[in-house]
């Protein structure tokens, strides 16, 4: 097994070259946001359901995710209104634009550094806590 450290390398390194890909692509900001608009999301079986339910009552809803949150942000608006979500929180990757273009991608998170972004802190030493995860290690988050 390849030790964590050195997988957190591996992957940063190949987060960059996919950022430096992308700048490359000279994508406008309109064109992210159009895309975004138009994107026809897919969420599982009940889970915009669970959202409102969360977002009736206030629950804290924490997303932690190696994706970018701009675009999370964007599929959770379909659901919920996020901006009015006072204990909504979104823990990803930004997409930083320069004169209306994507200028890189800041990584932030990864699917093995996801771990190191929630701790007791966040979650303000909670007993029970809902996390659903992509991948099997991230039932070792919390």
């Amino acid at each position: 097994m390849i030790p964590i450290s050195k997988r957190i390398r591996f992957i940063e390194k190949w987060y960059e070259l996919d950022s430096a890909f992308t700048a490359a692509q000279n994508i406008c900001k309109e064109k992210v946001k159009k895309v975004l608009d138009l994107a026809n999301v897919g969420f599982r079986h009940k889970a915009p359901e669970f959202m409102r339910m969360c977002y009736k009552n206030n629950l804290n809803f924490s997303i932690v995710s190696g994706g970018c949150s701009d675009i999370i942000a964007s599929m959770m608006n379909q659901v919920i209104d996020i901006k009015n979500y006072e204990n909504f929180m979104i823990y990803g990757n930004e997409i930083v634009f320069e004169d209306n273009k994507i200028k890189k991608i800041e990584m932030k998170i990864n699917s093995v550094g996801k771990k190191m972004i929630i701790n007791n802190e966040k979650v303000q030493n909670r007993k029970h806590i809902i996390l659903l995860g992509d991948i099997l290690p991230d039932a070792n988050i919390v």
